[in-house]
């Protein structure tokens, strides 16, 4: 009987040994996969893949490393410890929730840090969802959608204030920016007249100023930059007129024509000390024959009109000029004919262009498009980080990353590591550049050094809506 005893603990110790193995295991593999459906919930909105919107990070990963080992290793740990003794239960317990917290641990590390929800608007129909554009004023963000404005508290999210076009009207234009707590916009009946502007004081929705262009005049372009702000002074621009006024008071202050009978106005920006505009003008003979075609920046004085420098870009061809950037002036380039060359254009407060950068380079090649439907405030991947241009960049043999170049004379500083996640945005907050990138189901933001091109922070953005053109402001 004693010898039989002996013989069996080694057969009850080698059962112990692997069911207190086993249950340790279960402890860790437990919270991943609790935590990855939890995360699917408060991410995803409960679901994700193909139509439903993105994944958590590693979620497929996180939940086949988790839920098929834990069908094999419970019913084995159950066995062993059963093999073992009595009270191997209790120390298969105790095994098991010692690993709990290090496998809650472990679940931080595969998924990695995420961004929780501060508050978010509510979804509107399906037929309002696009986003004409946003300001952020003060306290409040401004929405701007095709029939109206809403603010909403920027700490808690709450509904400030919610402005609707008069009549059947729908937004046309409005400004870049909101400044000194008003903003800008324009809107037009459905004859498609963009010709009736209004001041909206961001803080109360209360519309300070309403006019309507004259009857049978050029009305505003329905274009991005048709509306800006310098300063306590706003300006609106048509195909062969600018127009500025007092910001509080649409009181006109001054108006400017167009150079000659063969240009037209092409956008409109604003500084605190200046009023930018882009004119396009065709030179032709007397026999009305196009001869050529010139691109000039002209600047203004917001108070009084007076013109104060005027820049001719010096493009060949019929070329597309583009706003990237009012303060610093960044204007995208591009030359419509066969050898026709691409780039940004910088130019300082006096007119002077002091960096041009390629964009056509096929190891850096930038998109300078608009990435948004919106045809009132337009998104580009390229930011403005103090004295340097970061751009999303992509070679011809594929592959995405950030580049950035020195304002002051153009030169390329720097090239993040290539990676096949596409960046979908970019902005600066003031300290670092920030992107938004994709990566399979996922969405990930990130913040850069602007001086160096290095990743300082990586936190995977919770996915509660499907966007496929998500922005940064």
């Amino acid at each position: 009987m004693t010898r039989a005893k002996t013989a069996g603990r080694p057969v009850r110790i080698t059962w112990m040994a692997i069911g207190l193995a086993a249950a340790a295991l279960c402890g860790v593999l437990l919270p991943l996969l609790v935590r990855d459906f939890i995360v699917l919930g408060t991410e995803a909105g409960g679901s994700c893949g193909t139509r439903r919107g993105p994944c958590p990070n590693h979620w497929g990963l996180i939940f086949a490393l988790s839920f098929f080992p834990l069908m094999l290793l419970i019913p084995l740990a159950c066995y062993a410890l059963y093999k073992a003794r009595r009270s191997a239960w209790i120390a298969g317990l105790v095994a098991a929730v010692v690993c709990l917290y290090p496998g809650w641990l472990f679940f931080d590390v595969l998924h990695g840090p995420t961004l929780k929800f501060t508050w978010s608007a509510p979804h509107d129909r399906g037929s309002d969802t696009d986003t004409e554009g946003v300001w952020s004023s003060g306290d409040v963000v401004v929405r701007a959608k095709f029939d109206g404005v809403t603010a909403y508290a920027a700490r808690t999210g709450r509904q400030s204030w919610n402005s609707t076009l008069p009549r059947r009207d729908t937004l046309c234009a409005m400004s870049r920016t909101a400044e000194s707590g008003v903003g800008l916009i324009a809107h037009e009946p459905g004859s498609g007249q963009c010709g009736s502007i209004q001041a909206i004081d961001t803080a109360t929705g209360k519309q300070l100023w309403s006019r309507t262009l004259p009857t049978g005049e050029p009305v505003l372009e329905k274009e991005a930059d048709a509306l800006a702000i310098a300063g306590t002074a706003g300006a609106y621009r048509t195909s062969d007129t600018v127009e500025g006024f007092g910001l509080r008071d649409g009181r006109t202050l001054w108006r400017a024509d167009r150079t000659s009978p063969g240009c037209s106005f092409g956008w409109l920006a604003g500084t605190s000390a200046q009023i930018l505009l882009g004119e396009r003008c065709t030179r032709t003979d007397p026999g009305v024959r196009t001869i050529g075609f010139s691109q000039l920046v002209r600047a203004f004085d917001p108070a009084t009109g007076r013109e104060l420098w005027k820049t001719d870009l010096q493009v060949i061809g019929n070329a597309t000029v583009d706003l990237v950037s009012a303060a610093p002036l960044v204007l995208a380039v591009r030359e419509s004919d066969t050898r026709g060359k691409k780039s940004l254009m910088a130019l300082d407060a006096q007119g002077r262009v002091t960096a041009t950068i390629p964009t056509d380079d096929p190891d850096r090649m930038i998109e300078t498009s608009n990435q948004t439907t919106s045809a009132a405030i337009p998104s580009r991947k390229i930011t403005i980080a103090g004295g340097t241009l970061v751009a999303v960049t992509r070679a011809d043999r594929g592959g995405y990353a950030l580049a950035g170049y020195r304002l002051a004379d153009g030169r390329h500083l720097w090239t993040s590591e290539k990676s096949r996640n596409a960046i979908e945005a970019i902005t600066f907050d003031g300290k670092n550049v920030l992107t938004l990138t994709s990566r399979i189901t996922t969405l990930q933001l990130r913040s850069i050094d602007p001086s160096t091109g290095k990743e300082r922070t990586s936190s995977v953005v919770p996915s509660r809506w499907n966007d496929s053109r998500p922005t940064l402001l």
